[in-house]
């Protein structure tokens, strides 16, 4: 999208989802329980976000239907507030997911709500909702309670509405900008049977400013006001209290301002960033390739690394423009038909920034042997032990975190240290401190990254185990190494109200959580994937794994059956392999193909092992042996996604206890991690 700087216009509404739990009469959008959600996917409103802030609007208002119901919601409002942006979420508040509220807790984020009357048989004549009311005003007052900046708009819908009444109720809860309006017949309202005269759509005006709305069908409608330069004044609107005028262009486009006078302190971290001015022509354009050569400044390179990374508003893109990655990776390993073969950066600079500027991990240590102490004729087997993430998972990784400017961060896991570098960059030297178990990872990090100018502090430590930090020393913990249970360690180093990013081994699970009181942590499985390597102990992960499944694609086994379902890749299909490993941890798997011939092994530690072969599609023969029958446990999950159309484990909520015990829920379904 080729885009430019768009004055004037001071906010845009994204309608995220139609579906909602009311059944307003006077709905615009004709939402309702039975709406689809729209046709825009997840990363069509990524993209939309990023444009917006492109095009120099300050201000985005997540709209519906009811936008708490979209399960992406909060990756939304950290994307908004990533690039810049100013962030209200427009909800009828009558049911918050306990991990919303920390959304709209941080930083930059408001919300706005509509009320109708302070008496429940009224209000509920107007939601066609039984409990509305008392769940709406509940939820406002928790938004008070947590100090959140919030709006409401009273619509006049029916004959003899109470609305002052409402006002007043609302004045009592602690809601200072309250806002009437009338209807306009659009939408539900505009339906010969509608229920009075007056029923037409509530025109909001809780964003008193020029503003676009993009519905999620993806059309892009201007607004009247933004059309014809004008907007009808609230009732309620004083010409001597700018906090209470319309934010449009009679006060000279100066929405925001008006705005960090009503919320005092709320916006004041949505400052310019200085990412434009690091390379303007690498930002403004997604290359087709990428300029490799020894002769091009490595800085063009990253700029261009950032611009695929990451969006060119985001806060980490100037960190990802100004690091020279190349330099954290002078040696790295590739497959090869005999083991790993390696690559020497120094002596193919073409190859190197090549490698090095691309949006891909690089394996940097195979089983206990290092790029670095590796030679020439070197062909390691096993598995890799070390590598540099890709970057733009290492950023969405600190985007789950929603890090401040002035969070303190714990990096479990400096690998190449590139992301620390990154981490440093984005925060100061001072507030971020990255671990590792291989003290060689953290000695070199620690050399490479003074050459960059960074210098965080770097520790040898086992992260699984007891960490060497006073209680409450972080306010964010990022793991690129996965972990099978949360460790206690990490909950006692993370302040209260603290939040914690990681991954589940053997899955593609990505965890996010807040330190609770208790000393616990609640939170949930996002939908976003990632994989990390295991967190390990010593110098390489314990051997026996290749032995296992070697045996596996030999021994004829106890019980010989026909399998339901055609063989499948395990390992590669993310979400069927991280049920099971919650299921039945400790699997491990190889899948191979020789023409139609299809052959999956799997084998445990404890002397379970199947095979399953097939032609094709086919239902496979399948061999099992061993105290336990893995196949069969690969079955059950497989029947559990036919049944139910899902699998529980992505989007699950996550409850963590002080002493670490991980638990998974979704709807009946329920585990521990173990």
């Amino acid at each position: 999208m080729s885009t430019s700087v768009i004055s004037g216009i001071q906010s845009i509404e994204l309608e995220i989802t139609g579906t909602c739990q009311l059944r307003c009469t006077h709905c615009c959008t004709n939402s309702g329980p039975q709406a689809p959600a729209g046709r825009m996917t997840r990363e069509d409103w990524s993209r939309v976000i990023a444009d917006v802030a492109e095009l120099g609007i300050p201000m985005v208002q997540f709209i519906g239907g009811e936008p708490t119901l979209s399960p992406h919601l909060p990756q939304f409002i950290d994307e908004a507030l990533d690039a810049g942006l100013g962030v209200e979420v427009y909800s009828n508040l009558t049911h918050v997911r306990p991990s919303l509220w920390g959304s709209f807790s941080r930083q930059g984020v408001c919300l706005a709500t509509s009320y109708y009357s302070d008496d429940r048989a009224q209000h509920e004549e107007i939601t066609r909702t039984r409990g509305s009311l008392d769940r709406t005003r509940a939820n406002i007052a928790e938004a008070v309670r947590r100090g959140i900046p919030l709006r409401a708009g009273i619509v006049e819908v029916i004959e003899g509405q109470r609305v002052e009444q409402a006002k007043a109720e609302l004045h009592r809860l602690g809601i200072k900008e309250i806002q009437i309006d009338r209807m306009r017949r659009i939408g539900r309202a505009a339906e010969p049977d509608a229920s009075t005269p007056t029923a037409a759509r509530a025109v909001r005006t809780l964003l008193s400013a020029p503003r676009v709305r993009l519905p999620r069908r993806g059309r892009v409608r201007l607004h009247p006001q933004s059309l014809h330069g004008r907007r009808q004044r609230p009732r309620t609107a004083s010409r001597r209290d700018p906090a209470q005028r319309p934010m449009g262009r009679d006060d000279g486009g100066r929405a925001g301002a008006a705005r960090r006078r009503l919320y005092p302190g709320r916006f004041e971290r949505l400052r310019p960033r200085p990412y434009a001015r690091l390379q303007p022509k690498a930002f403004r354009a997604r290359p087709v390739a990428l300029p490799w050569s020894p002769r091009v400044n490595w800085t063009t390179c990253a700029a261009a690394l950032a611009d695929v990374s990451t969006h060119r508003h985001s806060r980490w893109a100037p960190a990802v423009a100004a690091t020279p990655r190349h330099l954290f990776i002078p040696r790295w390993w590739t497959r090869a038909a005999d083991g790993w073969e390696l690559r020497d950066g120094p002596t193919d600079t073409d190859r190197w920034f090549e490698a090095a500027y691309r949006d891909t991990s690089l394996v940097t240590r195979v089983g206990p042997l290092h790029a670095d102490h590796a030679t020439a004729a070197d062909r390691p087997h096993g598995r890799p032990t070390s590598s540099a993430t890709l970057p733009s998972l290492v950023v969405g990784m600190f985007q789950h975190a929603r890090i401040d400017d002035g969070d303190r961060l714990l990096d479990v896991g400096t690998g190449s240290g590139y992301g620390a570098a990154l981490a440093a960059r984005r925060l100061s030297d001072e507030q971020v401190t990255s671990v590792d178990v291989d003290p060689y990872l953290t000695e070199v990090a620690r050399k490479r990254m003074s050459e960059t100018g960074a210098a965080p502090t770097l520790d040898t430590i086992d992260a699984t185990g007891d960490l060497p930090y006073e209680p409450a020393s972080f306010d964010r913990i990022v793991a690129t190494v996965s972990v099978r249970t949360i460790p206690a360690s990490w909950l006692r180093a993370l302040c209260p109200g603290g939040r914690l990013v990681t991954t589940i081994a053997g899955t593609s699970l990505l965890v996010t959580a807040e330190k609770d009181e208790d000393g616990g942590a609640t939170g949930r499985v996002e939908w976003d994937r990632a994989g990390f390597m295991h967190a390990r102990h010593g110098d390489d992960y314990p051997p026996g794994a290749a032995v296992r499944l070697a045996k596996a694609a030999e021994l004829d086994g106890d019980e010989v059956t026909r399998g339901p379902y055609p063989v499948v890749d395990v390992a590669n299909a993310w979400d069927l392999a991280s049920m099971l490993e919650v299921e039945a941890p400790g699997i491990e798997h190889e899948y191979r193909e020789d023409g139609e011939q299809r052959v999956a092994l799997m084998a445990h530690a404890d002397g379970s092992w199947a095979r399953a072969t097939a032609t094709g599609n086919e239902r496979p023969t399948v061999h099992q042996g061993g105290p336990r029958r893995l196949w069969d446990a690969l079955d059950k999950v497989r029947d559990y996604w036919l049944s139910n159309g899902e699998l529980p484990v992505r989007g699950a909520r996550v409850d963590i206890t002080p002493d670490g015990r991980t638990f998974l829920g979704r709807g009946k379904w329920s585990a521990e991690l173990r």
